[in-house]
């Protein structure tokens, strides 16, 4: 594509904004809601109203672009993120301020998924895993500046509000407007199946093994967070060092450019194997930081990039393999399958070290690698069979 640096610049920095008004939603509703001394159990159904915005958005975003073009699809989120960002200014009534959370939750979702897909088909082949990593990078960066951003704007009153509607204002000005990438339509072989029918065909070209990979990056990117810090405190971590070992874990997952840069180079079933053995091997050695503390730094530092490399590979290969709707499908699918991963793990390792607080996190971490690891050894047998037996083209003789 002709002059695709300038498009891709303008497509990375407009996110980068949204993305941060974005993650301050969240922490900031939980926070503003504390300081109101709201049941604790309301604060969880409105932190929940976001992720269930999300999965809407991967209900809708294809038959809106089916509908109205990607770009128009794309803005209108935009707009729909702005216009819910300011609606918290309405009225402290929490059914408002929660159908505000689950709209913010569908645009965001659908014009990330939007622009994954637009990313992917820009890269020039060579240096996919480059800039897809740097896409990567970008929203892990902007989920931490997003509470430094509340710390100096406050978590009460109007002013946090107003700033996130700001951040997503400067997107939307950066997108609009803009030449769009082309390719988000049906291609000829999709355009003649059915919904359900393109969707099975979609899976089948995903494979076993990228789903497992986008599944196991949710798990652990979302699930060590989440349950680390009271194990931690365990071993004799003080509640500052325990945060502070958050925040590790944080700028691992920022290191997905050496991941991408490995990804143009090394064969990709390689690259998610490799990247699945270190997790559950991180995962298995967490027993060693009863007697040695320090160890949680390293496995902390593994896990998180390592958690969102498996998440930057899968969407890797996405943009490798797939074109035209399809693409947006496969884009949805892997955030899809990345979102559960991201459910059930912060879950199975709450359940795990309730019950055998010393080996619990290493027993649930260790054993569901184990077994997405065999998912995708399996699948990788199955891969390079398949590819074994495809027949080599030999070129016909020239006749005469």
């Amino acid at each position: 594509m002709p002059n695709w640096k300038p498009t891709l610049v303008r497509l990375l920095s407009g996110y980068f904004f949204a993305a941060i008004a974005y993650y301050m939603i969240p922490a900031l509703i939980v926070l503003n809601l504390t300081a109101r001394n709201t049941e604790p159990a309301l604060i969880g159904l409105l932190a929940a109203c976001q992720p269930v915005g999300l999965l809407l958005a991967l209900v809708l975003v294809e038959p809106l672009i089916a509908r109205y073009d990607a770009y128009a699809t794309f803005i209108g989120a935009f707009w729909l993120a702005l216009g819910a960002s300011l609606s918290f200014l309405l009225s402290e009534a929490l059914l408002l301020w929660a159908a505000a959370v689950i709209l913010i939750g569908v645009a965001s979702g659908i014009y990330y998924v939007i622009a994954e897909s637009w990313v992917a088909l820009l890269c020039p082949p060579e240096q996919r895993g480059q800039i897809v990593s740097i896409f990567e990078t970008i929203i892990g960066a902007t989920s931490l500046l997003a509470p430094l951003i509340l710390l100096l704007t406050g978590t009460s009153g109007w002013l946090p509000f107003v700033v996130a509607a700001i951040l997503t204002g400067i997107g939307l000005r950066i997108f609009a407007p803009m030449q769009p990438p082309s390719g988000l339509h049906p291609t000829a072989d999709s355009a003649a199946l059915a919904g359900p029918q393109r969707l099975v065909h979609t899976l089948r070209q995903i494979g076993p093994m990228v789903l497992a990979a986008a599944l196991l990056g949710g798990l652990y990117e979302a699930g060590i967070p989440a349950v680390l810090p009271p194990f931690s405190v365990q071993v004799g971590f003080s509640l500052a060092l325990a945060t502070l070992l958050v925040a590790v874990i944080g700028v691992g997952s920022l290191l997905q450019i050496p991941i991408g840069y490995l990804a143009d180079r090394l064969a990709w079933p390689r690259l998610m194997l490799a990247a699945t053995v270190l997790l559950v091997v991180a995962s298995l050695l967490l027993p060693l930081a009863l007697r040695f503390p320090a160890v949680l730094w390293l496995l902390g530092f593994v896990w998180g990039m390592l958690g969102g490399g498996l998440y930057t590979l899968a969407m890797i290969r996405i943009g490798a393999t797939l074109r035209g709707m399809q693409l947006v499908q496969g884009t949805t699918v892997i955030f899809f399958a990345y979102i559960i991963g991201s459910i059930i793990g912060p879950v199975l390792g709450g359940i795990g070290l309730s019950f055998a607080p010393t080996y619990g996190l290493s027993i649930v971490f260790g054993g569901v690698g184990l077994a997405g690891l065999g998912v995708m050894v399996r699948a990788n047998t199955q891969y390079m069979r398949r590819k074994r037996r495809r027949p080599i083209a030999v070129p016909k003789p020239p006749e005469g």
